[in-house]
């Protein structure tokens, strides 16, 4: 019997606050520290962190870290988005079917770290042969860091919940 290659996970965390500086830093701090420990935990290695400050989740418009972080998941830079709340995708019910329908069909699992449930399951998740188009439209992307977290060395198949 072979045993399974020790293949490593990456992950992505997208962070999103309303408030404006200096008020966001704190907000957007927890948020990121929270994705981090679940990403720590499952092993899986951070490849950025993509937030926007000052943006309403009812809409796309304005949202570049959001933009960065949706081609990122187009260039198959990561493999599941870890946000702190499923709210910081989006407020409004139809915005956030599209986002998770389109995370979806690139095949990228989307965990809460608050709550440690895979709202996508990844292994469920199947890459669409022509991905949806979600864009705000802008051009530009600010923001973006990079982060690295240790692999604990174990694989994190495991969907904590299934939607069908």
């Amino acid at each position: 019997m072979s045993a399974l290659p020790n293949v490593q996970l990456k992950a992505a965390i997208y962070a999103r606050c309303v408030s404006r500086p200096p008020h966001h830093l704190d907000s957007i701090n927890d948020q990121v520290n929270a994705c981090s420990d679940l990403s720590l935990r499952e092993g899986w290695y951070v490849t950025g962190v993509y937030n926007d400050t000052g943006q309403s989740g009812n809409t796309l418009s304005g949202r570049f870290g959001f933009d960065e972080m949706i081609g990122a998941a187009k260039r198959g830079e990561f493999d599941h988005l870890v946000v702190s709340e499923i709210d910081r995708l989006a407020r409004s019910q139809m915005l956030m079917v599209e986002i998770l329908g389109t995370l979806a069909g690139l095949g990228i699992g989307v965990w809460t770290a608050r709550t440690g449930l895979e709202v996508v399951p990844y292994k469920l998740a199947r890459p669409r042969t022509q991905p949806q188009t979600l864009s705000s439209g802008n051009q530009d992307a600010t923001t973006r860091q990079s982060g690295v977290a240790e692999s604990s060395g174990h694989e994190a198949l495991v969907a904590g919940m299934v939607h069908q």
